[in-house]
């Protein structure tokens, strides 16, 4: 990867790990340029955000302390 896609991508980069709403908005920004940074660092937060998707799921019908130990997983990537 050159310097200049990753220096391009970093914005969206960061602007995706903020919230869902960032995905989107990053999402969004990154459709006119396609810059493989910025898709890499997206498509890492829609996976970890289907991961808290998936232990909150887990914490409702499976136990509190498996949820937990899932959450401490998630906490750490």
């Amino acid at each position: 990867m050159e310097n200049f896609t990753v220096k391009e991508g970093k914005t969206m980069a960061i602007i995706s790990y903020i919230t869902w709403v960032g995905i989107l908005i990053a999402f969004v920004m990154n459709n006119e340029k396609h810059i493989s940074f910025a898709a890499f660092h997206i498509r890492h937060k829609i996976e970890l955000l289907l991961f808290a998707l998936g232990n909150s799921f887990i914490a409702k019908y499976a136990g509190i302390l498996i949820a937990a130990l899932v959450g401490l997983g998630l906490f750490v990537l």
